[in-house]
C-alpha cells in the first residue's frame, strides 16, 4: 500500500476507543445539564446579537416566502449564521417554532465543539488531556457560558471548525500514513470553516505555516492538490453566496478590516477599564488564574518529551499570537464592555488558553517532579471551582423557582423576532415596496400583529413615507386590520419627529380618531432609540410620568419593557445574572416601578398584552 493510498476498510474500533467515546458521551450530557440549568432558570443568556432574528430566517424557509433561496441569509456575509438558520429551522419542525427549539440547537452545536476538543486534545496529549480540557469547556468562565447559549453561528460557533481543522493538521503532521483522504479532509474542513467565518481564515494561516515546516523534507506537490480540492468542495456555499449577492458577502456592518492607531489605543484602553476596573477579590482571583493559566504551555514545550504536546503547543501558541495580532489590528476590536455578549469576539481566545492550559497540565502531570504534578492540580481544580461557582451563581441569581413551569414557558414562547430580520433582507428581495409587502406578509402567524409592526419599521421608514402612502398601500394588498403597520409606524415618526417623546404624543393626538391611538401606543413602543436597554426603559417611563403622557403612551412602553435586555450604563462589566424580563414574569413585575399616578397600570398592561403576543397559543400563562 502507498503512503497516500485510501484503506478498503476501516479498521474496528479498539476497546479503549470504545470506553472514551462512552466518556465523551458522559461529558457531553455533563455539558448539557450544566447549560441547560441556566436556560430552566431563565439566566439571562436569551435574545442576544441578533438570535432570535436569525431564527426568523429558519421560519421563513419554513413558510415559504417565494424568494430565492439565498436572499432569506441574515447576513450574506455570515455563512455561520446561515447555517444555524437552517439548523433553527429543523429545530422548528421537530419541536415547534419555539425559543425551546433554538436553545436545543445550541446545547447541539456546543456538545459537537466539546466533541470535536476532546478529540483534538486526546489525540495530543491522551485521555487525561481531554478530560482536562472537558472540565474546562464545561465549567467556563461565566461570560463563556452564556454566550455558549447564544444560537447564533458567528464566534463562539466557529470553535467548532478551528478544532477540527487543528486536528487534521495535527494528524498530517504526527501520523506517518497520511492518505489522500486525510489532505482532502483537511481542506474540505479549512474550505466549510472559511464559508462558516471568516475568522479561520487565522486558523488556515497558522495550520499551513505548520505543515510547511513539519513536513518542509517531504515532497507534497500531487497530495496538496487533494486539499485544494476539498477546499473548493468546502468552500463552494461561500462561492454560490458570492455569485448572487456579489461584493455584499464581504460587507462587514460597513466596517474597516483594519482599524486606525490613535483610536485604537483609546479602545483597548476603554476595554481594560470596564474589564479589570471595580472587580471583587474573587473577580481578581478568576482573572488572574485565567491569565496565567495558558503559561502552563510553556511546560509543554519545555519539559515534555511528547512529540505530540510539543507540536501542540508550538501550533496553539503561534495561534494565539495570530489571533491577537490581528485582532488589535482590525476595525473589529472591543471597545467599554457592560455586559457579556461584548466579549464574544474573545471567545476563540479563551477557547486557545483553554487548550494550552489543558497542554500544559498534562506535560507538568506526566514529568516526575511532585511540585510540577501539584501545581497542575491545582491550576485545573482552581479554574474549573471558578467556573462551577459561576454556574452556580447565575442560575442563583437568575430564576431557579420553578424549572417545570420554565420549561412549559420556553416550549410556548415564541423563538423568533421580525423586526431586525426584514429589515435586513429588505435590500435582498427584488421589486417595489408593494412587492416586499406582499412577500412580508406570506409569514404565516395566528396573531400577525407583530408581522404588521415589523414590516412597517422594515419598509416605511427609508424614503419618507407618509402615513397616507402606508395606508394605500395596504389596501392594495388588502390588508384590512391596519393597527399593527400604526403600531411599527413609531419608528418613521421618532426619526422625522426627534427623541422628545411628549412633542410626538402631543402631535399624535392631532391626528384621526381612528389612527390616533395606536400612533400614540407606537411613541411609547419606540421610545429615544430602538434598542431598549433596561436603564433606558426606566429612564423613559421617568420621563413619560414627568410629562404626565396618556394611558395609552404607557401602554406602548410596556412593549418596550417586555423587550428590555442588559444594563448600558454600567461603567465597568460585571456579568449579568437577572433572567429577561420577556419570560420572568415576575422579575418584570418588580422591575417596573410603581407611581402613585395611573401609568403604572397601563404600563403592566402593555407587557401583559405583549407577553401574549409572543406566547405561541395566544394564552400565556400567569
Amino acid at each position: 500500500m502507498s503512503s497516500f493510498s485510501i484503506p478498503e476498510e476501516a479498521p474496528r474500533p479498539t476497546f479503549a476507543q470504545r470506553v472514551s467515546s462512552f466518556e465523551l458521551l458522559a461529558w457531553i450530557l455533563l455539558w448539557c445539564v450544566a447549560r441547560g440549568a441556566l436556560v430552566l432558570s431563565f439566566a439571562d443568556v436569551f435574545g442576544y446579537g441578533e438570535e432570535f432574528e436569525k431564527a426568523c430566517a429558519g421560519k421563513a424557509m419554513i413558510d415559504g416566502l417565494g424568494i430565492p433561496h439565498y436572499q432569506l441569509a441574515y447576513h450574506y456575509y455570515e455563512g455561520g449564521g446561515f447555517v444555524i438558520s437552517h439548523l433553527d429551522a429543523l429545530a422548528f419542525m421537530l419541536f415547534g417554532t419555539s425559543v425551546f427549539a433554538i436553545k436545543m440547537v445550541a446545547l447541539g452545536f456546543g456538545a459537537a465543539i466539546l466533541a470535536a476538543s476532546w478529540k483534538l486534545c486526546e489525540r495530543l496529549g491522551g485521555r487525561n488531556a481531554a478530560r482536562v480540557f472537558a472540565l474546562l469547556f464545561v465549567f467556563a468562565p461565566e461570560s463563556v457560558q452564556k454566550n455558549s447559549l447564544l444560537t447564533l453561528g458567528i464566534h463562539f460557533h466557529a470553535l467548532l471548525f478551528v478544532a477540527l481543522l487543528l486536528d487534521a493538521t495535527a494528524v498530517l503532521i504526527l501520523e506517518r500514513e497520511r492518505t489522500r483522504r486525510r489532505w482532502l479532509w483537511f481542506g474540505i474542513t479549512a474550505g466549510f470553516g472559511l464559508f462558516f467565518s471568516y475568522q479561520l481564515a487565522l486558523t488556515i494561516a497558522v495550520a499551513c505555516l505548520a505543515l510547511v515546516i513539519a513536513l518542509r523534507h517531504e515532497r507534497m506537490r500531487k497530495v496538496m492538490l487533494y486539499a485544494l480540492l476539498g477546499f473548493v468542495i468546502g468552500l463552494s456555499p461561500l462561492l454560490w453566496m458570492a455569485v448572487n449577492a456579489g461584493g455584499e458577502v464581504f460587507n462587514i456592518h460597513g466596517a474597516e478590516w483594519i482599524g486606525g492607531g490613535a483610536s485604537k489605543l483609546s479602545t483597548l484602553g476603554a476595554f481594560l477599564g470596564s474589564v479589570f476596573g471595580g472587580r471583587s477579590a474573587l473577580d481578581w482571583i478568576a482573572l488572574t488564574a485565567l491569565c496565567a493559566a495558558p503559561l502552563l504551555g510553556l511546560v509543554a514545550l519545555r519539559e515534555s518529551d511528547s512529540p505530540a504536546l510539543r507540536v501542540g503547543a508550538w501550533i496553539v501558541f503561534l495561534h494565539v499570537i495570530v489571533f491577537l495580532i490581528a485582532y488589535v489590528a482590525s476595525g473589529f476590536t472591543v471597545g467599554r464592555v457592560s455586559f457579556y455578549f461584548l466579549l464574544h469576539r474573545l471567545t476563540p481566545l479563551w477557547w486557545l488558553a483553554a487548550v494550552l492550559t489543558t497542554l500544559g497540565a498534562t506535560a507538568m502531570w506526566r514529568t516526575r517532579r511532585n511540585s510540577l504534578r501539584a501545581v497542575a492540580v491545582v491550576a485545573i481544580a482552581v479554574l474549573s471551582i471558578l467556573g462551577g461557582i459561576d454556574t452556580w451563581r447565575t442560575v442563583r441569581d437568575a430564576a431557579p423557582s420553578d424549572w417545570s413551569a420554565h420549561a412549559r414557558r420556553l416550549e410556548q414562547t415564541k423563538g423568533y423576532a421580525y423586526a431586525q430580520y426584514l429589515q435586513k433582507i429588505v435590500p435582498h428581495v427584488q421589486g417595489t415596496r408593494v412587492d416586499k409587502l406582499r412577500t412580508f406578509l406570506r409569514f404565516r402567524d395566528e396573531d400577525p400583529q407583530l408581522l404588521h409592526e415589523a414590516i412597517a419599521v422594515a419598509l416605511y421608514v427609508e424614503g419618507n413615507p407618509t402615513i397616507e402612502d402606508m395606508e394605500r398601500e395596504l389596501d392594495d394588498v388588502g390588508v384590512t386590520d391596519k393597527r399593527g403597520f400604526y403600531l411599527g409606524f413609531g419608528m418613521t415618526l421618532r426619526n422625522e419627529l426627534g427623541g422628545d417623546m411628549a412633542s410626538r404624543v402631543n402631535q399624535m393626538q392631532k391626528q384621526p380618531e381612528l389612527r390616533r391611538d395606536a400612533l400614540i401606543e407606537a411613541v411609547g413602543r419606540f421610545g429615544t432609540r430602538f434598542f431598549p436597554s433596561e436603564d433606558l426603559v426606566l429612564e423613559e417611563i421617568q420621563e413619560g410620568v414627568a410629562a404626565k403622557l396618556p394611558d395609552v403612551f404607557f401602554h406602548g412602553l410596556g412593549h418596550r419593557v417586555h423587550d428590555a435586555r442588559g444594563d448600558a450604563s454600567a461603567a465597568h462589566y460585571f456579568e449579568m445574572r437577572k433572567g429577561p424580563l420577556a419570560l420572568d414574569k415576575i422579575r418584570a413585575y418588580d422591575f417596573m416601578p410603581k407611581y402613585p399616578e395611573p401609568s403604572s397600570e397601563p404600563l403592566v398592561r402593555g407587557y401583559d398584552d405583549t407577553h401574549l403576543l409572543n406566547w405561541l397559543d395566544g394564552h400565556a400563562s400567569p
